[in-house]
């Protein structure tokens, strides 16, 4: 769970081999909460889950769910993510054919559209 400030995070939910079980969600807390209420033995990772734990605690108090302590998020500690990623595809040649994954526009995008 990654602060996307405004109440907004980023959140992945993964199970324990860490497949994806949902899409990505870019959201306000609460409603990434509703969608995780389905999930039990949670562990939350991330900058996101610092932030928010009171209103996830309060929101998922009858869950088994824990939060970890070390995180380390840094544009170094995504980049070894990526690139660990890169090694493992199988359909990857080079770097020039990874793209980002933008899960919402940008608040400027959103503004400027409205």
């Amino acid at each position: 769970m990654i602060d996307a400030r405004n109440n907004q995070v980023y959140c992945g939910i993964f199970d324990n081999n860490k497949n994806l079980l949902e899409e990505y969600i870019a959201d306000d807390i609460l409603a990434v909460i509703s969608k995780i209420e389905k999930y039990n033995n949670i562990i939350f990772v991330g900058d996101g889950q610092v932030l928010h734990r009171q209103q996830i605690e309060e929101k998922l108090e009858n869950k088994n769910i824990k939060f970890w302590n070390e995180n380390n998020q840094s544009g170094k500690s995504c980049g070894i993510c990526g690139y660990k990623k890169y090694l493992k595809a199988q359909d990857v040649k080079n770097y020039n054919t990874l793209n980002p994954i933008y899960l919402r526009k940008s608040q400027a995008e959103r503004l400027k559209n409205k």
